[in-house]
């Protein structure tokens, strides 16, 4: 029996915050955004109020690319461009190689390492937070923690362009005015 996840963003979170619960709905992890003027928005991943690994978005760079901080290894995440589907890769670190890729209306994820599958993501519909249920088929918590990481990510890439979006339709909404 595998061990499953749940992931999910917090309505009404100033900072942002994304809890990762299991099937009983005990928090396994809390990320949470730093506030930041200057820089990109620095994401903070606790268990048990310790911090696991810390993501952040690099700021220039042709494809979306995370840089990311953990127990398991320093390594960057980058989103392959130019894809129907999305498909992330991760380069240096020990599970440099590993990917994470998306079905065409991105809602299923599959993540391998070396072509063994670690977890498989699923997008739960009908819900009012962006919710996803992961199934852990790896269960090393190393494994775990990996699939953490790529989910939180994929979380920050939607939001981004949710944003992206938003902010496309006002300026379309602004030179109509004109």
């Amino acid at each position: 029996m595998s061990k499953a996840l749940s992931i999910s963003n917090k309505i009404m979170s100033l900072k942002g915050r994304i809890l990762i619960t299991d099937l009983e709905d005990n928090l396994c992890y809390d990320a949470k955004g730093n506030f930041s003027f200057f820089r990109n928005k620095k994401w903070s991943v606790t268990q048990d109020e310790n911090e696991v690994f810390s993501i952040r978005k690099k700021v220039f760079s042709w494809s979306p690319t995370y840089m990311v901080n953990s127990k398991i290894g320093n390594f960057y995440l980058k989103r392959k461009t130019l894809s129907l589907k999305r498909k992330y890769f991760v380069h240096d670190g020990k599970y440099k190689g590993t990917t994470a890729e998306g079905s065409f209306w991105d809602q299923n994820f599959t993540l391998r390492s070396k072509e063994k599958v670690i977890a498989k993501v699923n997008s739960k519909l009908f819900t009012l937070r962006d919710r996803h249920a992961v199934e852990l088929v790896d269960e090393t918590s190393e494994a775990e923690l990996m699939t953490v990481i790529f989910m939180v990510m994929n979380q920050l890439e939607k939001a981004r362009e949710a944003q992206q979006q938003k902010q496309k339709k006002l300026q379309q909404q602004k030179s109509k005015k004109k």
